[in-house]
């Protein structure tokens, strides 16, 4: 609404009740009460920024009748309280608006006529009502609730005593439990005692103030799932009274996201950790040496007469050789071993926290090559199987670098290959090395 005209202005003049100047005109704006002034015949002279946000727009403006604002049931109401706007005391009454503001019912209150400018205007004061409020919204809270119910994720609001206020029908899916019978319940009552210790950092978080977010599992009735929660707190004047709960089953997801991360890091063929995977897992076992009194090797298996084979059975057959390989190794090593392909026909093994890193690992890799040389037949075709191993071994207190450690089992095991094939060298490290 714009400011008051010249001859607006001069209409309230003599009147001070009115608004003789613009800043009582934008006092009358910007009073944080629903105000308006209404001619003698019933229409809107000026009215307020804040009853305006509370009446349809269509209708509330100057020069239109204040009776087209309500639904005509209501408007026979109106003219006759308009009516008794010259008696001394005037009760407010109830009138329910049109559309846009279908439903909302405001309390109107009328002063007795202006004096003083010449006209017979009166000052309105709209009063808002709870119980309109609840009906405008009931419907939006009806709907609220169906869509709360049916999305597949627990929502729910839990007090700063840890006991639930509200829960969706999820509630039911995931645990069996009623919601009506839930709240009232103890969080911890909800969640198995493993999932509650996860979360109960999580909790503490959220009623101090601050939103959390987490991954965790939880035991429901089709078994565990792994879910991301978030608490949400929920801020009053006196402080957190509680915090929302919304919990989405991400088990797919992290399905996925673990199979991406799998595929990304082991051989498809093997299932074993490839040359990536292996070049993080031997850097974190030498970091371990380093802080043990233990020594540790690596074996560099290559396998002889791999291409023959692939030439004579076909790719098939040799990729079941490869498969055969790999439990072989996985047999004859410990499970803190480490087994890996590094490419092609070879293989890498790493052996950790070795006494007599030289002798216990020519050991293991004769019990590899007797293995192999056991092996008669694979998918019905007979088959010489053997290998060249390379080892290249590290004390405890020994520094060396990943680099020289690989290249060192990979020189011992050319110089097998050149000795004949189906051997074992042991590769002394260079002197710079220790």
């Amino acid at each position: 609404m714009t400011e008051p005209s010249a001859s607006h202005s001069d209409d309230f003049t003599s009147n001070p009740a009115g608004f003789s100047d613009t800043f009582w005109f934008n006092v009358f704006q910007q009073a944080p009460h629903a105000m308006a002034l209404a001619s003698a015949d019933g229409l809107w002279v000026e009215i307020n920024n804040r009853a305006q946000a509370l009446l349809p727009a269509s209708v509330a403006c100057k020069g239109q009748p204040i009776r087209a604002c309500f639904i005509a049931e209501d408007q026979p109401l109106w003219d006759e309280f308009w009516a008794t706007r010259q008696t001394a005391t005037i009760s407010p009454i109830d009138l329910r608006l049109i559309s846009p503001c279908q439903g909302r019912t405001l309390a109107f209150q009328l002063t007795q006529p202006l004096t003083g400018s010449g006209t017979d205007q009166c000052l309105i004061t709209l009063l808002e009502h709870p119980e309109s409020d609840e009906l405008v919204h009931a419907p939006c809270r009806e709907q609220l609730n169906t869509i709360c119910n049916n999305i597949p994720a627990l929502i729910g609001f839990v007090d700063n005593t840890q006991h639930y206020r509200f829960c969706n029908k999820t509630y039911t899916t995931w645990f069996g439990l009623d919601p009506e019978q839930l709240v009232g319940s103890n969080l911890r009552s909800v969640l198995d005692e493993l999932a509650f210790a996860r979360a109960e950092p999580h909790i503490k978080k959220a009623l101090k103030g601050y939103t959390a977010q987490f991954e965790n599992e939880v035991l429901t009735l089709s078994g565990y799932r792994y879910v991301s929660t978030m608490y949400v707190p929920h801020h009053t004047q006196n402080g957190v009274d509680g915090f929302h709960v919304f919990v989405f089953d991400i088990t797919d997801r992290k399905a996925l996201e673990d199979q991406l991360s799998f595929e990304a890091t082991h051989d498809p063929l093997t299932s074993l950790p490839n040359r990536r995977a292996l070049t993080t897992l031997l850097r974190h076992a030498l970091a371990r040496r380093s802080r043990s009194d233990r020594g540790m090797a690596l074996i560099y298996l290559d396998l002889d007469h791999f291409t023959n084979l692939n030439i004579e059975y076909g790719q098939e057959f040799g990729d079941m050789v490869l498969q055969h390989v790999a439990r072989i190794l996985i047999e004859q090593v410990r499970q803190t071993d480490i087994v890996a392909r590094w490419e092609g026909d070879e293989f890498i093994v790493a052996l950790e926290g070795l006494e007599e890193p030289e002798s216990d690992a020519l050991s293991i890799a004769g019990k590899i090559l007797t293995a192999m040389q056991q092996t008669r037949k694979i998918n019905r075709k007979p088959i010489h199987l053997a290998g060249c191993i390379g080892i290249s071994t590290v004390k405890a207190e020994q520094p060396v670098t990943l680099e020289e450690l690989i290249s060192a089992a990979d020189h011992a095991m050319h110089q097998a290959k050149s000795q004949g094939r189906n051997q074992t060298v042991l590769h002394p490290l260079p002197e710079r090395m220790y």
